[in-house]
């Protein structure tokens, strides 16, 4: 963290994933703006829209608050997370979303098909209207907040996950194919 200037006790958002409309990075933008100033977002990938993103965490002051990471693995740094988001305006089957699962830490996403289908809202983990920074805020503030709610999401998280193994995968598959042979 102190790669980026962040102090040990900053508590950290992380959001992973081309920087485009899609995936709606503004959003986590404007939700930090209304966190307390330990709170930082990271902001791993690059796209068209890093600049107007570096504009808009200026514009609202929160830019010595955001990070940009750059193109790296996201996997390794939701270790350093507190919460990872998936502020989307869209997905399909959202892989960064099922890494975050998979990675023991509690993750918002916005209520977007895709992430609806990946996360159980309070089970699994939170989700927010898309286009809600106060939502965003507020869901991300009760997981770094609460750490007994943040634990028992990501355990539900990994182990709703664990089916999503590649040899879970497979085992599946070749059942399906047994029954269909049958």
């Amino acid at each position: 963290m102190t790669e980026w200037g962040l102090e040990p006790d900053t508590r950290v958002v992380l959001v992973v994933g081309r920087l485009q409309k899609q995936k709606n990075q503004q959003l986590a933008i404007r939700a930090v703006e209304r966190m307390p100033r330990d709170v930082s977002l990271v902001l791993v990938g690059e796209g068209a829209d890093r600049p107007a993103l570096q504009r808009l965490a200026g514009d609202l002051g929160v830019s010595d608050r955001v990070v940009f990471a750059g193109l790296r693995p996201g996997r390794p740094l939701m270790a350093i997370a507190d919460a990872i988001c998936l502020p989307s305006l869209s997905e399909g089957m959202p892989l960064v979303g099922a890494e975050a699962m998979m990675s023991g830490r509690p993750v918002v996403v916005t209520g977007v098909r895709g992430n609806r289908e990946l996360i159980d809202d309070e089970r699994t983990g939170l989700v927010v209207p898309p286009g809600d920074p106060d939502a965003l805020a507020g869901a991300l503030l009760r997981l770094i907040d609460d750490p007994d709610l943040a634990d028992k999401l990501a355990d539900a998280a990994g182990h709703a996950a664990a089916s999503w193994t590649e040899t879970a995968m497979t085992d599946g598959y070749l059942e399906l194919y047994r029954r269909l042979l049958a």
